[in-house]
């Protein structure tokens, strides 16, 4: 059984309330290749996720997504985010076994939407922020495919992303992507709430902040 002491509590929701930290990668095992080759039959099914950015004219290009828990298999937007009704298994996930396994016991608490996101080769997210404050693990994007040509950038730092990262995403800071290869490049985004409730969870950040600090 897994047990946190308060000196442990305290750093967790320091690094999650964290407005210098733009990401932390985490000590976690992910069958990204066998999940890869799962979805890889659907990914010509994928809907186009943002056109532009809140009205800025900041135009996204080549983005696009499947729905794996949600409203919808093909509402990627936030649909009626915080409300519960709206955060289902959807069709993919009777598809999508081993995908779907692998989330369903993943140790974080009210898994709010689960999607595959999508660039196309040649496309651009652009610039923008997704929280008004700093929450480091509003998110945790995990890495099926990143071609050579492909570029993240965080707060204007380039992400070093691999195949099999998994990665706490503090939205605060301002990200962006460039897809400037020939081949597509595929994340699964996990949203969740009451992360700190898991201890699990709690354990793996830590252990994940002390070897990289």
């Amino acid at each position: 059984m897994t047990t946190i002491t308060k000196a442990e509590l305290k750093l967790f929701n320091q690094l999650n309330q964290s407005d210098t930290i733009t990401n932390l990668k985490l000590k976690v095992d992910f069958p990204y290749k066998d999940i890869y080759n799962e979805v890889l039959p659907l990914l010509d099914d994928c809907v186009t996720h943002r056109t532009n950015d809140n009205g800025d004219h900041q135009i996204h290009f080549g983005w696009k997504g499947l729905v794996l828990r949600g409203h919808h298999w093909y509402r990627t937007g936030d649909w009626q985010e915080g409300d519960p009704k709206y955060h289902r298994w959807t069709e993919l996930a009777d598809m999508l076994d081993v995908t779907t396994e692998y989330f369903k016991s993943f140790p974080v608490h009210t898994k709010e939407r689960i999607r595959f996101m999508l660039l196309e080769p040649g496309g651009t997210i652009a610039e923008h922020y997704d929280m008004e404050y700093p929450r480091l693990f509003s998110a945790i994007n995990f890495c099926l495919t990143y071609p050579k040509g492909c570029e993240f950038y965080m707060d204007n730092k380039l992400v070093p992303w691999q195949p099999g990262d998994a990665r706490a995403m503090n939205l605060y800071f301002k990200h962006k992507c460039f897809n400037k290869s020939k081949e597509r490049r595929l994340m699964i985004i996990l949203h969740a709430k009451g992360l700190r409730t898991d201890e699990r969870f709690m354990k793996i950040v830590l252990n994940s902040y002390e070897e990289q600090k």
